[in-house]
């Protein structure tokens, strides 16, 4: 949203602040950051599991920040689409962000990697949709979530995600968060 008109639009003028609002039940909400995620078509590196909050420099405890997912491409478990650990909100621990390419500066934490609960379906009951373009997936920090890779040969996985905050998240920087890319004023 720093760098395209549009994307400064759906920040602004888009009903998704809104959508945030009434799912984080707050009077204010704050735009944290909108990310890209692109996977090319045979794209063969999945999206390592993950808790989302690990990522970011917030308190720990803090659970009143969503995100809101929208694909551009029709989307499947074939094509890349997102899973969730069913419950995982609920769990007393939390997983490493770990980072496709293995960032050593994001993994250098003492928090767990997570299993790769694909291959644990017996296990876990992991959830996902088939998408279409304009759909959209809101979720929260402490849900475990990942994607495999984008096993199609013809369909590109392209998706934005906007995070929000709500009005008691306390920002926290810590070791192995992610970097904010612009000065942003916060103590």
């Amino acid at each position: 949203w720093k760098f395209d008109d549009d994307f400064r639009d759906f920040v602004f003028e888009s009903p998704a602040s809104r959508i945030a609002q009434q799912v984080l039940g707050t009077r204010v909400v704050r735009h944290f950051y909108d990310q890209l995620f692109v996977k090319p078509a045979g794209c063969h590196v999945p999206t390592p599991w993950h808790h989302d909050i690990t990522f970011w420099p917030v308190d720990l405890a803090s659970q009143n920040l969503c995100s809101i997912w929208i694909t551009f491409d029709p989307v499947d478990r074939a094509s890349s689409g997102l899973e969730f650990v069913k419950g995982s909100h609920h769990w007393p621990h939390l997983y490493k962000a770990v980072t496709p390419n293995r960032d050593p500066y994001m993994m250098d934490t003492d928090l767990a990697e997570a299993p790769d609960f694909a291959r644990l379906r017996d296990e876990y009951e992991l959830l996902g949709w088939d998408m279409e373009p304009g759909d959209v997936l809101v979720f929260g920090p402490l849900v475990a979530h990942g994607s495999g890779a984008n096993d199609s040969q013809d369909r590109d996985r392209r998706a934005l995600a906007f995070r929000y905050c709500g009005d008691d998240v306390t920002f926290a920087p810590r070791h192995a968060t992610m970097p904010l890319l612009w000065e942003h004023g916060l103590e």
